[in-house]
């Protein structure tokens, strides 16, 4: 589909996470976890960023590895929600 594209695509696959969370927190008030998912959140505007400023090649082998750390960090905030919620 082109460049385009797939800089559109990583941009939403990075921000769906965080927008999967709202369903799952139940309301938008104020919870400790929410530290967490806004460093998703700036994991997700330096992907983000980086995607867009940098042409396709080698520097993007770091972004893979940012966005697993991004991954990471939103699943030990849900598993800290879902542990502590109860």
């Amino acid at each position: 589909f082109g460049k385009t594209f797939a800089r559109i695509e990583i941009g939403l696959f990075c921000f769906l996470p965080i927008l999967l969370w709202i369903p799952l927190a139940g309301s938008i008030r104020w919870e400790p976890v929410w530290i967490v998912i806004f460093l998703v959140a700036q994991f997700a505007v330096f992907l983000i960023n980086s995607v867009v400023s940098h042409e396709p090649g080698p520097v993007y082998n770091r972004l893979l590895a940012v966005a697993a750390l991004q991954l990471i960090a939103y699943a030990v905030a849900i598993t800290l929600h879902v542990a502590f919620r109860a």
